[in-house]
């Protein structure tokens, strides 16, 4: 159960998004939140090449969505598969940090609500 991630989000022309760009097991809605962020890297860059008076489908215009998204696909989908490794692996040390890392989230508010903003591709620090 590891994630895939395409090298690059783009090409002449072409930008991959969602799951054409990269793919990992469902744990907490990850990809999705990840497609949605494709999804709006894309338009930002087409709608500021676009307001530059640029082909929006030039390398150049396209650049800034490759570099966000990459940096993004990679650290979630390592992140994901670092969690399902863990649920897997049988090693009381790494049950026992796992455990108390989810307990954690799900009975402290600040941590619960640190984590959904960074799952949101939020800054995981900004105010509530």
């Amino acid at each position: 159960m590891g994630g895939l991630i395409a090298r690059h989000a783009v090409a002449a022309r072409v930008a991959l998004a969602g799951e054409a760009l990269h793919a990992f097991p469902p744990v907490g809605a990850q990809g999705m939140n990840l497609g949605f962020r494709d999804a709006r890297s894309l338009v930002a860059a087409i709608r500021s090449a676009h307001e530059r008076g640029e082909d929006v489908g030039s390398a150049a215009a396209l650049a800034p969505y490759e570099r966000s998204r990459q940096i993004d696909a990679v650290s979630r989908t390592y992140g994901v598969d670092l969690l399902n490794r863990s649920l897997i692996s049988g090693l009381l040390p790494l049950d026992l940090a796992r455990f108390a890392g989810l307990t954690a989230a799900a009975h402290v508010g600040p941590i619960r609500r640190m984590l959904m903003r960074a799952g949101m591709g939020r800054s995981p620090i900004a105010a509530a």
